[in-house]
């Protein structure tokens, strides 16, 4: 039998397709039930390796609290469920139609919003719903660098790019990590975007949201902040408040600092923006949603609601820590204001390393996981030039600040190689026997 999926899958990358290969090698032959056994014995040593043998340092993941995870693998989900509570295509829903009309009140509760839409399955999908309720085809949009942080979804790669927009970059201030105001106002004004969306996949500053939404008003633009990774020290109201300072609406991922299941979210004060973002939604991106999702993200709104501050307080002081130490320690944290970062994220400059994904891949038998991003400044040789670094997970397992000491020693060791991987694998797992009960939930 041809095994090869290069003939198959010749888009993917070669190291997916050698990764597939070798996984079809090694199952081939499988019965159904040996198939089924394989993927239960997989999530055993993925919850293994991320609960007990490793350091998730990675900025876009987070854990649920006990109760979101058991509604989440509830058995209320197989039933379809279109249409809003209390007037649904399908009957027998008033139980989850009731936690529909919960989430709405704590979103609106954590969020200060009017309106929220939980429906979507991703942040990307947020944002596209956004973009499809305001621009079409040929219109302009503005948005940050890919290296400034802009998701690839308000990108050429992304639905941006799909929909044939006119894709605009935002004027950035590099040394200081945020949106040029002056710039931004010279070029809102000759491109006359129909939309604006600032916020993205790293920020260590806060964004000119009121700023920017006087020169967008101006325009006539929409104002879009992707809270994707900032979401849950927005809630707990230790960050900026992006609605408050003007923003049009905001998108997010309820995963990642929100804490919640995976998942997108939108927010908006505004009721005419509610309205054409729920036309869009629904029926347009979404019929039938996940009940099991919907009442789990019920649940990790109403921990924020009550633990969200303390848990927001705490991911920005130890990211602040952990970027300290790991100055102390020799790496080049980038420092573009007095902190080193204003948010639970944390860069660090890899060109002098060979790039972010190499660092990624060599440290990960040390048990200390993150990934790269591209940063403002030169580019590394064949690779991205940075590291990112985020708290949200360790925080939530309990973690303060002697933790943050410990772990930028071993980051340090790790990439320098001053110690061998597998004794710093022994200290990480030492240490995560230590942490296994999650905090800031009920």
């Amino acid at each position: 039998m041809d095994t090869a999926l290069t003939k198959r899958f010749f888009w993917m990358e070669e190291d997916s397709r050698t990764y597939a290969d070798q996984i079809q090698q090694t199952i081939h032959g499988f019965s159904n039930r040996d198939y089924v056994r394989e993927v239960q014995h997989s999530i055993r040593r993925f919850a293994e390796e991320i609960s007990q043998n490793s350091l998730q340092l990675y900025a876009g993941t987070n854990v649920m609290s006990p109760a979101a995870e058991a509604a989440l693998s509830a058995r209320i989900g197989s039933l379809p469920s279109m249409g809003h509570p209390g007037n649904k295509y399908q009957t027998g829903l008033a139980h989850t139609e009731k936690v529909e009309v919960i989430t709405y009140e704590l979103i609106n509760r954590v969020f200060g919003s009017v309106h929220g839409e939980f429906r979507l399955f991703s942040g990307t999908l947020a944002n596209a719903a956004v973009i499809f309720s305001y621009v079409k085809p040929g219109e302009s949009i503005m948005v940050l660098p890919e290296w400034a942080g802009g998701h690839a979804s308000h990108h050429q790669v992304g639905v941006a790019g799909h929909m044939r927009l006119d894709i605009q970059e935002i004027p950035y201030d590099a040394a200081n990590m945020t949106v040029d105001v002056t710039a931004f106002a010279a070029k809102v004004k000759e491109v006359q975007p129909k939309l604006v969306i600032v916020g993205g996949s790293l920020a260590l500053t806060r964004y000119p949201v009121r700023e920017m939404k006087e020169i967008c008003q101006r325009q006539g633009a929409i104002l879009l902040y992707d809270a994707a990774h900032l979401s849950g020290l927005i809630a707990g109201r230790e960050y900026q408040l992006p609605l408050e300072e003007g923003a049009d609406v905001m998108t997010m991922s309820t995963y990642k600092s929100l804490g919640g299941p995976p998942g997108g979210l939108i927010v908006t004060k505004n009721p005419e923006v509610a309205r054409r973002i729920d036309r869009v939604t629904y029926p347009g991106f979404v019929a039938n949603y996940d009940a099991n999702r919907v009442c789990s993200l019920a649940i990790s709104l109403a921990e924020t609601a009550e633990f969200g501050q303390a848990y927001a307080k705490e991911c920005i002081k130890n990211a602040q820590s952990l970027a300290a130490h790991l100055a102390d320690n020799g790496l080049p944290v980038l420092q573009p204001v007095a902190e080193y970062t204003q948010t639970h994220h944390v860069a660090i400059d890899a060109r002098p390393f060979g790039g972010g994904g190499k660092v990624a891949r060599d440290v990960e038998p040390s048990g200390i996981l993150f990934s790269g991003i591209e940063l403002p400044g030169e580019k590394a040789a064949g690779d991205i030039n940075g590291i990112r670094i985020g708290v949200q997970e360790v925080t939530r397992w309990g973690m303060k600040a002697d933790e943050m000491k410990l772990i930028a020693e071993w980051t340090a060791d790790a990439v320098f190689g001053r110690r061998p991987k597998e004794e710093i694998k022994k200290d990480v797992m030492t240490l995560r026997k230590s942490f296994q009960q999650v905090h800031y939930c009920f």
